[in-house]
């Protein structure tokens, strides 16, 4: 029996998008239904790498739930380890200053109450006030020689004279020598000390003259200058002594070489502005404490929806009992007793703290912050204790949460990193399966091509060939298969 025209493999392939026209050319085989089979076969192969893209889907669903639980509990930290320290009970609000042309004051911090401010004097500097006239202040002096200046370091009584040699060239000018002045100053402080005045020699000759600028540690001026002996041809004169701030509080008395003020009072930074007394007011704050602790239950509140959320059923954390439990475990710190303290305060439920619970929402935790700022106000000292030491609700929640976001030992990262591994795992085994499917489809089609080719071949080419050409001619006229005639072979 000959071969029919065109009855290679890529011919019967050719039609394979036209199951019917190849069916009717085949003698009337159910090719539609064959490609049914072939299109089960290959399901059934694929069936693996579609339940492993399924297994991935999930890890990714559980790292994604994962992240969100991390966030609401890395706020719950945070707002936890605000409350650890003492002084988050202790705030208050920016100081206001009675008399505010003696002293201004800016900042918080402090411990709260009344100060007396008392200024004896404000800083003043030494100086060097009168112009040089004799020449230009960049022009050269032609004068050689050395210039001895004493540098002087800290507060009188305590403070300490160096004494440093300036050399003088010709070509110098005034604003030369101010600068030679200025590092040789700055070369002789000794480290981590802080300038009080530089001394130069007076003029011996009548001329006057200033040192038009210098800049020790960025502050230093010509006005923080005094002069002592003779230089000649220089004519530094009007020398005054610098004085430091002295001021007291509360009866303490201290000095400054500045009059602006920074270690008087924690937290807040005082200008001296002139003599004279007033008092400083720095009122407490509880309602910044309540808010930061409103923000703790809130923050709870929000983690524990988080976790109920996608540890429920058929939720990609569903079944992680050590996250459902966490929930337990703060709700309990919230509401732990300490019976040391005084009654009233020995739990935040004293203070307006309420969890109610309903099947519909599950537990609904709340803070009534009026009411923990009268708490606070009434007696700080048992609020405060509450929430700090080592036992204190802070460090509790603090710790319970930190055994689950903890970087790198934290459970989450535990759970993290075993996702990361199944998902090496499972993309090693995709990338082994997918090599298997596609080589078992490839087979599953050629078997399927090669039985179809066998059936091409038992057709008779003069067979073959008559409806092959009218079947086209039908479809290519719009005519339909009915009319064609199977002849026999």
């Amino acid at each position: 029996m000959s071969s029919p025209v065109g009855g290679s493999t890529s011919s019967i392939s050719s039609l394979w998008n036209n199951p019917t026209l190849l069916g009717q050319l085949l003698g009337g085989i159910n090719v539609q239904g064959l490609q049914g089979v072939l299109q089960a076969e290959e399901s059934q192969v694929a069936a693996p790498l579609a339940q492993l893209t399924n297994q991935q889907n999930a890890l990714s669903a559980q790292g994604q739930a994962l992240s969100a639980v991390q966030g609401a509990l890395q706020a719950v930290l945070t707002d936890a380890q605000n409350l650890e320290s003492a002084s988050a009970f202790n705030q208050t609000s920016a100081p206001v200053s009675s008399n505010p042309s003696v002293a201004t004051a800016t900042g918080t911090g402090g411990p709260y109450g009344d100060y007396a401010l008392v200024v004896t004097n404000t800083a003043t500097p030494g100086g060097v006030n009168s112009a040089f006239q004799a020449v230009s202040p960049t022009a050269s002096l032609g004068w050689n020689g050395q210039i001895q200046i004493t540098v002087y370091v800290g507060i009188p009584p305590q403070q300490t004279a160096i004494t440093v040699d300036v050399p003088v060239a010709a070509t110098d000018s005034l604003t030369s020598i101010a600068q030679n002045i200025d590092n040789a100053a700055a070369a002789a402080l000794p480290s981590g000390t802080q300038l009080n005045a530089v001394v130069l020699p007076a003029s011996q000759n009548g001329q006057s003259g200033s040192i038009l600028s210098l800049s020790v540690n960025g502050g230093l001026t010509s006005s923080d200058v005094t002069t002592t002996g003779s230089v000649p041809n220089l004519g530094f004169t009007n020398a005054s002594t610098f004085t430091p701030a002295t001021y007291s509080i509360n009866g303490v008395t201290n000095q400054s070489t500045s009059n602006t003020v920074s270690n008087a009072l924690p937290g807040v930074t005082l200008n001296l502005l002139s003599a004279g007394s007033a008092t400083l007011f720095i009122a407490a704050n509880p309602g910044a404490t309540a808010s930061q602790v409103g923000s703790l239950v809130s923050d709870i509140q929000t983690a524990v929806n988080t976790i109920q959320k996608y540890t429920g059923k058929g939720q990609p954390l569903a079944g992680n009992g050590a996250l459902m439990n966490l929930v337990n475990q703060l709700e309990s710190a919230l509401t732990s007793t300490n019976s040391s303290l005084p009654a009233g305060y020995q739990s935040l439920t004293d203070m307006g703290l309420t969890i109610s619970y309903s099947q519909a929402t599950g537990g609904a935790i709340a803070l009534d912050q009026s009411a923990f700022t009268q708490a606070l106000t009434a007696n700080p000292q048992a609020v405060t204790g509450l929430f700090t030491g080592t036992s204190g609700l802070a460090s509790q929640i603090a710790s319970l949460v930190q055994n689950f976001t903890q970087p790198g030992t934290g459970a989450i990262a535990a759970y993290q990193q075993g996702i990361q591994n199944q998902e090496s795992l499972l993309a090693s085994e995709e990338a082994a399966l997918q090599q298997t499917v596609s080589l078992q489809q490839r087979q599953l089609q050629s078997q399927f091509m090669s039985f179809l080719q066998q059936i091409a071949n038992n057709v008779s080419t003069q067979n073959f060939l008559t409806q092959y050409v009218a079947l086209q001619s039908a479809v290519t006229t719009g005519g339909g298969s009915s009319g064609s005639t199977r002849t026999g072979g």
